[in-house]
């Protein structure tokens, strides 16, 4: 038995953006996926979660195997409904004895509950992009005088109204 590292795109941005019909199982095939998904939108963060997973797959070696499952762009019922599907078609071709969960963030995380009452979660993974400086160091002045602002009552009124 080995360990899931399983993906998770609950809205289906593999499917819509890339054509890629999940489930995608195995590290050859989740990096090919990877790539179409990057070629037609560099920048959506399940991208990042799919090489994460890849990263993930690699360091356990040949004591994991690596698969991804998808959703529906109808985030909710139509979606979890869809990555159950998919989940217990994974499980039944990987047997694996406990599953590392991949995210990009807690939207994907929703689906936890259906996937621990399979099989044990051993780890989440929350894959975050970092951001670049720039980004950062104008996030820390915006507050810096926003906190100015709202301290000055005279400031706060005309901010606030």
């Amino acid at each position: 038995m080995k360990t899931l590292v399983l993906a998770v795109d609950r809205d289906n941005d593999l499917g819509e953006k890339a054509g890629v019909k999940a489930p995608v199982i195995g590290r050859d095939k989740v990096v090919e996926a990877a790539n179409k998904l990057a070629l037609s939108d560099p920048e959506d963060s399940d991208l990042n979660v799919l090489f994460g997973a890849v990263k993930i797959k690699d360091e356990y070696g040949d004591e994991a195997e690596v698969a991804v499952i998808t959703g529906d762009k109808e985030v909710g019922v139509i979606s979890d409904k869809e990555i159950t599907k998919q989940l217990e078609e994974v499980l039944d071709k990987t047997k694996p004895k406990d599953v590392v969960v991949v995210t990009d963030g807690a939207e994907d995380e929703f689906i936890l509950p259906i996937i621990q009452s399979r099989v044990p979660v051993t780890h989440l993974r929350r894959i975050i992009v970092q951001q670049s400086p720039g980004l950062e160091k104008t996030y820390v002045i915006f507050l810096k005088y926003l906190k100015k602002t709202l301290r000055d009552p005279k400031s706060s009124r005309t901010f606030l109204g």
